[in-house]
């Protein structure tokens, strides 16, 4: 019983996070808002989650899963993460689900994954 509750805070979290970010953008967004958002306080936030980029890759992770699950897995198999998400992203902007929110969204994840590779 409490794996589950413990399974629907977190899903209530990622949920209030991507609502939060598609509406103010990743930068006016913090770990406070969030946790007023999800009705909990910010350090039991920052037990589920000790940064906001954390949090950021679960939502990512979650949606590129849900999107590569629903296509034939062996195609993508031996794809690295980078051609995934560019996937994700595509599919994302096909299906006509691109607004300011999810487009700050995207563009800070692809800043996030080019700094990171350049280090």
């Amino acid at each position: 019983m409490a794996r589950q509750k413990n399974l629907a805070r977190r899903h209530e979290i990622l949920r209030n996070t991507f609502m939060l970010l598609k509406k103010r953008g990743m930068e006016n967004v913090s770990l406070q808002m969030i946790a007023d958002k999800s009705g909990i306080s910010k350090s039991l936030l920052q037990s589920y989650y000790p940064r906001k980029n954390l949090l950021i890759t679960e939502i990512v992770t979650n949606f590129m899963t849900a999107v590569l699950k629903s296509l034939n897995a062996t195609d993508f198999k031996n794809l690295n993460t980078y051609s995934k998400m560019k996937i994700f992203i595509y599919l994302i902007l096909e299906q006509g689900i691109q607004d300011e929110g999810v487009e700050r969204v995207v563009k800070s994840i692809l800043i996030t994954r080019s700094l990171e590779s350049d280090t």
